[in-house]
């Protein structure tokens, strides 16, 4: 499921992924991730793109301070 929100293409969290990355040293280095540490990979990618949680979050409502 791909979500559009003002031209950004926001997707639902993968359950398994794999990546690709640089490793301290420059070298290339593959992982797999699944459950809990897929999401929070993806979450954090999510910030290198420029997406914020907010960007994503429905039905907010705005909570007035005491």
């Amino acid at each position: 499921m791909i979500l559009q929100k003002e031209n950004k293409i926001l997707r639902k969290a993968a359950e398994k992924i794999t990546i690709e990355y640089l490793d301290e040293f420059g070298n290339k280095k593959t992982r797999g991730a699944s459950g809990l540490f897929a999401r929070v990979i993806q979450h954090e990618t999510d910030h290198l793109d420029g997406i914020l949680f907010v960007d994503k979050a429905r039905n907010l409502k705005e909570v007035k301070s005491a």
